[in-house]
């Protein structure tokens, strides 16, 4: 959180992802060096490892790496709380007035991966914007949560 005379910032970054990424990576580039250094000794068996394998480790690399970064602004100067997707390109997602907030919880999003947790500003009308990346714990979702609270004055 970065402060500023009429900002306030919180920065999500999805951290495990990203780390995910890097070993997977690693791994990947590890092996095709392997088989590199003792190319002539590959038998055809081998073969199919690098055909099936590495495409799927490094497009699922790829997707981790991509996960996306959030920052949210809670501008005090035009009275808006902006969520802007920050990685890997740069978006205004949200854009809400102050006055047109009514809370702001942690919801659980379940997939067939598993569960995760993101940051939800619920507005007076009674619409769900997410404003967050996931986060793999409730608990650290409930502290982001509660320090846009607090900020704010919720």
């Amino acid at each position: 959180m970065t402060l500023d005379e009429h900002e306030t910032r919180f920065r999500t970054h999805p951290i495990t992802s990203w780390g995910s990424a890097a070993v997977i990576g690693a791994i990947t580039l590890a092996y095709l060096t392997s088989l590199g250094v003792r190319a002539h000794q590959i038998s055809v068996n081998e073969l199919f490892i690098p055909l099936f394998l590495v495409p799927t480790f490094m497009g699922c690399a790829y997707w981790l790496a991509t996960r996306p970064s959030f920052s949210i602004a809670i501008d005090r100067k035009n009275n808006l709380l902006n969520a802007v997707q920050t990685w890997p390109f740069q978006r205004l997602l949200q854009s809400v007035p102050f006055d047109n907030i009514a809370s702001i919880d942690v919801a659980e999003d379940s997939n067939n991966d598993g569960s995760s947790y993101l940051a939800v500003v619920t507005t007076k009308s009674g619409e769900a914007l997410p404003i967050s990346a996931d986060f793999f714990t409730k608990r650290a979702a409930t502290a982001f949560v509660d320090g846009l609270r607090n900020a704010l004055k919720i």
